[in-house]
């Protein structure tokens, strides 16, 4: 089955199983678009309803249906790429706060959707509808703003595996907060390997001319 058929397939399955529900809670989705987007004080949330079509790793399937939470909030974004001032080191997506498949919020991952013909869609929609609804919307909020973030952080939240780019946000989520020293203590912990002090050595600059800048 060709792309455009199994992505028009979902619309039809996300506009009678998923657009009511998700817009009493403030999302909406563009009519041709597979993404519902609300707008939650400085942050952007989305819920990506997007798909493999025809996937080599599963055969059988027409469909690998891929829900994911994604989160932008400049004010945390636009700090963490003048602290590194390469957006490769932000993984190429230096607007990015967030990008995770709703099965990675629980460990073990959740089971995949695969769908073996268009009729098995409407499963899935109703399956990561319910699974947002009870976990997605709450991980959205914890990170979403520079509090929450710390927080998490803080609690070793285990729905997420931090990579480098993800601690310089967390680095300017301190800064943010007004606790530089935090900040440099991450810095410390996470990017002292040679090799990688060297590759973020714009970090370490930032981050110390910040944090020597507090006073006593």
């Amino acid at each position: 089955m060709k792309q455009p058929e199994i992505k028009a397939a979902l619309i039809l399955s996300l506009e009678s199983g998923m657009d009511i529900p998700l817009a009493r809670l403030s999302f909406r989705r563009s009519p041709k678009g597979l993404i519902y987007t609300r707008t939650e004080g400085d942050a952007t949330w989305q819920f990506a309803m997007e798909f493999a079509s025809n996937p080599s790793y599963a055969s059988g399937s027409i469909a690998h249906v891929i829900p994911s939470l994604r989160i932008s909030n400049p004010s945390i974004t636009d700090l963490s790429l003048s602290l590194v001032e390469d957006a490769m080191l932000l993984a190429n997506a230096p607007e990015v706060l967030q990008n995770h498949r709703l099965t990675m919020l629980q460990r073990p991952q959740l089971p995949g959707w695969y769908a073996a013909d268009i009729g098995e869609l409407d499963n899935a929609v109703t399956e990561a509808l319910q699974i947002f609804i009870d976990q997605g919307i709450s991980f959205l909020a914890d990170y979403s703003n520079p509090a929450g973030i710390i927080r998490q952080f803080e609690a070793k939240d285990a729905r997420v595996l931090l990579q480098r780019h993800q601690y310089v946000h967390v680095i300017a989520a301190y800064l943010l907060e007004g606790r530089p020293l935090d900040a440099m203590a991450i810095v410390h912990q996470q990017f002292s390997m040679p090799g990688i002090r060297k590759r973020y050595a714009t970090l370490w600059k930032n981050v110390t001319s910040r944090s020597s800048a507090t006073p006593p």
